[in-house]
């Protein structure tokens, strides 16, 4: 099994290197990979997680960095994926681009964005952003980024359980926070599992639990193929 840790936020305005320092612990530990979150006016201040990324990737070697995840409506197709070759100058395969459509209306207000079409903007910017990381290019706007960045980093669907058929069909992997333990959900970890073998039979799981129950906020679910 191979664990991954979710970096924690700056909360000590006198102790601004405290991402860097997590990630030299994490890495020197042994973990497999540093995740970061998204989150903006939910009354608390979260670094941005590419930023936070690009910190953890200057002081570490091997360690995968990943979004868990980057709300794709927040932004435009292009200007991401500018943001993400840029990272990948950085960190160069190391990056996992976890993505998810976004749960909280907040996020949607500062960046003036709709949070009703979340899950249709998503649909079409997916195609469009993986489009551009393949290509560098959309319509007559180049990126010109290195050949070897082309195809973009891996890319993980993010969710609290709908979607892994999708995730299956389009994506490396899959990032899932269950609601339920209760046998039977279709949106259960176990459930989940099955239906992502079924559709994909090429990947594995992973289940990390912090303990024997399947409760919510005690496990995340992560698919993924093999060769990450």
């Amino acid at each position: 099994m191979k664990l991954g840790v979710l970096l924690a936020p700056v909360n000590d305005p006198n102790d601004p290197k405290w991402i860097a320092e997590q990630a030299i612990a994490f890495e020197a530990l042994g973990y497999h990979s540093l995740w970061t979150a998204q989150a903006m006016g939910r009354g608390f201040m979260m670094t941005d997680p590419l930023l936070t990324l690009a910190t953890a990737a200057a002081v570490t070697r091997t360690i995968r960095l990943g979004t868990a995840v980057l709300q794709l409506p927040l932004y435009t197709p292009l200007e991401l994926a500018h943001r993400i070759f840029s990272l990948q100058q950085l960190c160069g395969p190391r990056l996992i681009l976890g993505l998810g459509a976004g749960s909280t209306a907040a996020d949607f207000k500062i960046s003036g964005r709709s949070f009703e079409t979340r899950f249709s903007d998503f649909r079409s910017q997916f195609k469009q952003l993986k489009s551009v990381l393949e290509t560098g290019q959309a319509g007559d706007s180049d990126l010109s980024p290195w050949p070897d960045l082309l195809g973009g980093p891996a890319l993980y669907f993010g969710s609290w359980g709908n979607g892994v058929e999708m995730a299956a069909r389009h994506f490396d992997g899959y990032r899932f926070c269950p609601l339920s333990p209760h046998r039977g959900n279709p949106h259960s970890p176990r459930a989940v599992s099955r239906v992502w073998w079924r559709k994909s039979r090429r990947f594995y799981a992973a289940i990390n639990p912090r303990d024997r129950s399947w409760g919510p906020a005690r496990a995340t679910l992560v698919i993924f193929r093999g060769r990450v």
